[in-house]
């Protein structure tokens, strides 16, 4: 039955790691967008005439500074909120992936702490068996072979 046999194709390959690793490349990744000038960035599109009820804009980050720009918070209020609420996506994201029994997870953190030729290459072989694994779940039909 094809609606129920999975072929190679209707598999998605995520990158797991640590929720602690998560939380922090997710600070990180805040701490490097304000450095980089996300605040200004959001004035600029704002003195441009974006109106700031636009979906885009209320999006993670620019809402953030919306909220600084118009006085209700504090950068540093606003960066801990921007923080918290991308975790939260973040969990949301995984929640969502880990109820589709699709996704095969393979182990991000090889690449961090065994370096990046090391690392793609444990990335490489987790694909390889999660393929291997699916092609036995799921054989060929006899005359497709």
């Amino acid at each position: 039955d094809s609606s129920t046999s999975r072929g190679l194709g209707d598999v998605y390959k995520r990158q797991a790691m640590n929720r602690e690793a998560l939380y922090q490349r997710i600070e990180t990744r805040v701490d490097a967008m304000m450095a980089a000038g996300l605040e200004v960035e959001v004035r600029g599109l704002l003195a441009a005439g974006y109106d700031p009820s636009l979906k885009s804009l209320q999006s993670l980050g620019y809402r953030h500074m919306i909220s600084v720009i118009n006085g209700e918070l504090s950068r540093e209020q606003a960066v801990t909120e921007l923080k918290r609420d991308t975790r939260r996506y973040a969990k949301r994201q995984l929640s969502w992936f880990n109820a589709d029994a699709r996704v095969r997870w393979l182990n991000a953190e090889k690449i961090e702490t065994e370096g990046l030729v090391k690392g793609t290459t444990a990335i490489a072989e987790q694909v390889i068996e999660a393929l291997q694994q699916i092609k036995q779940e799921n054989p060929p039909d006899e005359g497709n072979t």
